[in-house]
């Protein structure tokens, strides 16, 4: 009974840090450089310039 609780709550924790920290990076453009190259990928598959 009390993993059932556990586990979830542990999930969502897990989660709400990696949502907040890829926030920050965004905020300080690190993600943005990091993820440049995907970003390009994406729009070269949708055919935009």
């Amino acid at each position: 009974m009390m993993k059932k609780i556990i586990l979830p709550m542990l999930f969502i924790v897990i989660l709400s840090i990696y949502v907040s920290s890829a926030e920050a990076a965004i905020g300080s453009g690190a993600w943005l450089d990091n993820q440049g190259s995907v970003i390009d990928w994406i729009t070269i598959q949708n055919g935009s310039t």
